[in-house]
């Protein structure tokens, strides 16, 4: 019986006490796509697999043939998909803790969003399933370092997908599809208990939350399309600003489309890792349709390779120093889940020391203006944006080559002023419930303004950080203005 796993085969044995010969999986650390054969569930499975998390030491994935009932291996939490004749049991002997979970038909792709698993293992009453003839097992083995995430979430997911004869005998449109995504608000509001202040991990050089870091291994292997669209910036730099006018641009003005969901459902944000069952922002984008459009913090360096290697259209976003790190100031008093910002001077001390989430501004600026000739990157400064709206909009249209009319000129400009986006719920985060984004300490849409640092820097503080910043930055482009 042949196993397709997320990674190569480092070991394999015998339960004879099964009857058949099974395959006990043991993934080795690799980044390498997976293999796959002609005996694939589905034609998208390959492409799909190669987003699932990288396995760490100590995973497991085991899969049983249909018509089996099995306990799982200590340690693990596993679930079976059995034929429409038989039922499957799935158990878990050790560690109690970890509940069974529900394994899904392999209609969809043969992966299951890791996010999913909570809510499914919640909602799961009885262990015994009548389901299709295609047989699949996620098993979770413990994380050799701490996770953020309470039990049962202490692990990393993968899944083995194989078939146990012709696959899918039956037509495809038989079989029970997935259940519609859990809607994300909804999600939210199941996973508040698990929100914190999460510290801060090195990804490559780079402090990112820990969430994401401990989820790098699916944020990095993501797989761009040459049509997919990047917005990146750093943050607090006027990326929901951006964000907002890339959508009236691409619906042509429309405001109902683009009103159609929160700026966070429209365009996903590329790394982001919340707790289950809270998509990801791989999971979302997986079963987002093409043409993509994504948002991301990340420094060039960190950027899915496969962007770069697609050709990907860029628009990078800057701001200057002091007023990024005025409004990052008080973005992270508000966001409740990074790190405590503490008093206004030692967070300044913090941006300087680029000992903040994402990384250094000054390396994060630079190196997109760098690489704007060598990649499809269109680097936008804030403070023109502020200068001359519709001169910026019109730039961003022409890299889009998405020319606007006079009339869809003014509709785009009208719609993404500062005025109209912080009464708009649709773009100034008012649906993220408050022990998320507490916006009674900071509103989302706070002012928007060049200069606003004069209201936070003392004279000393000023003149600390010009000298800091001349040291760092010497010269060399991209020069900024603080002032209009």
């Amino acid at each position: 019986m042949n196993i397709r796993s997320p990674s190569s085969l480092a070991t394999s044995l015998a339960f004879p006490l099964l009857g058949t010969p099974i395959t006990y999986v043991l993934p080795a650390p690799t980044s390498s796509p997976p293999k796959t054969t002609s005996r694939s569930p589905h034609p998208t499975a390959p492409r799909l697999l190669h987003h699932l998390p990288i396995p760490s030491a100590g995973t497991a994935a085991f899969c049983f043939p249909a018509s089996l009932t099995h306990n799982a291996a200590p340690g693990c939490s596993c679930a079976c998909i059995a034929s429409p004749s038989s039922s499957c049991t799935a158990g878990c002997r050790s560690p109690p803790e970890l509940p069974a979970v529900r394994l899904f038909p392999l209609l969809d792709y043969t992966s299951v969003p890791a996010e999913r698993l909570g809510r499914e293992a919640r909602q799961l009453h009885s262990p015994h399933r009548t389901i299709p003839s295609s047989v699949a097992c996620i098993c979770s083995r413990s994380y050799d370092r701490p996770s953020p995430f309470p039990a049962p979430f202490h692990h990393q997911d993968v899944t083995a997908a194989f078939s146990d004869g012709p696959a899918h005998s039956a037509p495809a449109a038989s079989l029970p599809a997935m259940a519609d995504p859990i809607p994300y608000t909804e999600s939210l509001a199941e996973s508040l208990h698990v929100f914190r202040r999460f510290p801060l991990q090195d990804v490559r050089g780079i402090p990112l939350m820990e969430p994401i870091a401990q989820q790098w291994g699916l944020i990095e292997s993501f797989q761009a399309r040459p049509d997919d669209l990047l917005i990146a910036t750093y943050p607090k730099a006027g990326t929901t600003w951006m964000q907002e006018i890339v959508d009236l641009i691409l619906a042509r003005g429309d405001t109902a489309k683009a009103c159609r969901a929160p700026t966070h459902i429209r365009i996903p944000f590329l790394e982001i890792c919340s707790p289950p069952p809270v998509p990801s922002g791989v999971t979302q984008l997986l079963n987002a349709p093409s043409p993509r459009v994504i948002k991301t913090h990340l420094p060039f360096q960190l950027v899915p390779k496969t962007f770069w290697e697609q050709g990907c259209k860029v628009i990078y976003v800057a701001r200057n120093a002091k007023d990024n790190v005025v409004s990052y100031y008080f973005f992270d008093r508000m966001n409740q889940t990074q790190p405590e910002p503490g008093p206004w001077p030692e967070y300044l001390q913090k941006f300087m020391d680029e000992k903040l989430a994402w990384g250094s501004w000054y390396d994060h600026v630079r190196r997109y203006w760098e690489e704007r000739h060598n990649h499809r990157i269109l680097y936008v400064f804030y403070e023109d944006m502020k200068e001359d709206l519709e001169r910026e909009i019109t730039r961003v249209a022409t890299f889009l080559e998405q020319p606007l009319t006079a009339e869809q000129m003014a509709v785009v400009v009208h719609h993404s002023s500062f005025e109209v986006m912080r009464d708009n719920p649709m773009a100034n985060y008012s649906s993220i419930p408050t022990a998320i984004l507490d916006q009674s300490i900071s509103p989302f849409m706070r002012r928007g303004e060049v200069g606003d640092w004069r209201n936070h820097f003392t004279v000393a503080q000023s003149e600390a950080f010009d000298t800091h910043y001349r040291h760092r930055m010497g010269d060399a482009e991209p020069h900024f203005r603080t002032r209009l």
